[in-house]
């Protein structure tokens, strides 16, 4: 039987110093509220109350457990008026890391729309190109971009992280617009610090063609790399989420655009699938959800 009834009984008996009065309170038989009591007392291992014909009082053990469940009782009926109240009205805080990229480009998009609609969360984001440590950062749950994720890490996938080269019809028009991939070779090429002497691998079809290359420029952060494209520095890399207002205003062009780079998971990771805090939840299922709808 319920614990917490036979606790509710318990105390309900201690306050009117009668089984009667107590089952009539509580809507049950006097029967019902003698065996609570029962069950209560093998429970703790000791006889709670003294009966007599007259009336019922507390034992020194009954008088010690009764603050306790007293404070039994209140952490019971905390939780579940926490729980009616994260599911009425979510509030609480978020901490999730991410890449600085990623962060800036999709604050407008998805960031701040979830934080006008849920007024009561509070996001705190972690912006950090290395892979954090979510136990020592205190984080909820981080979103890479990769198709190398640790074995064993618990983690969703969200969706597809499409690239593209991008350069400015400034830099095209003074050094030439390539037409097929060994162009590339006569560019100033460059890369995240992850690629900057790596093979470039592109696919067009049933084809697929690798160039080997050295960085002209090279960074760890996604964001210089725009910024040195934008400058009109050479040919980069992009998240396509990262470019796609840069291409619509045709600040940047594609290059090369029938032929696709590599896709790349878009991942969120944590640290325990079962224990995940209603807001969390909630921010994840909206991440799930909104970028489904994105043509990355």
């Amino acid at each position: 039987m319920d614990r917490l009834t036979a606790i509710q009984v318990f105390l309900e008996v201690a306050k009117t110093g009668s089984f009667t009065k107590a089952a009539d309170n509580l809507n049950m038989s006097r029967p019902m509220v003698t065996r609570y009591v029962g069950i209560l007392e093998d429970w703790v291992g000791t006889s709670l109350l003294q009966r007599t014909t007259r009336n019922v009082s507390l034992t020194s053990s009954g008088e010690m457990y009764l603050e306790k469940c007293r404070q039994i009782q209140d952490i019971a009926f905390d939780i579940e008026v926490n729980s009616k109240s994260a599911l009425d009205e979510p509030k609480g805080v978020i901490r999730v890391a991410s890449s600085v990229s990623f962060a800036m480009s999709q604050y407008r998009e998805l960031i701040a729309p979830f934080m006008e609609r849920y007024p009561q969360i509070s996001i705190d984001f972690v912006v950090t190109d290395r892979q954090v440590n979510l136990i020592e950062s205190k984080v909820d749950f981080a979103i890479r971009i990769t198709n190398s994720l640790d074995p064993g890490i618990v983690s969703k996938q969200l969706g597809v992280c499409h690239s593209c080269l991008v350069a400015t019809p400034k830099y095209l028009k003074a050094k030439g617009t390539p037409r097929k991939v060994e162009d590339l070779r006569k560019h100033r090429l460059m890369a995240h610090d992850h690629f900057k002497n790596s093979k470039l691998s592109l696919r067009k079809g049933d084809r697929q063609e690798e160039l080997s290359f050295t960085s002209a420029f090279s960074s760890n952060e996604t964001l210089l790399l725009l910024e040195a494209a934008t400058q009109d520095l050479g040919i980069t890399m992009m998240p396509r989420y990262l470019v796609q207002d840069h291409l619509k205003s045709k600040r940047l062009v594609e290059v090369l655009s029938d032929w696709s780079l590599p896709e790349f998971g878009l991942h969120i990771v944590f640290t325990n699938r079962k224990f995940i805090a209603p807001q969390v939840r909630l921010f994840i299922d909206y991440l799930s959800a909104e970028i489904k709808k994105q043509n990355w």
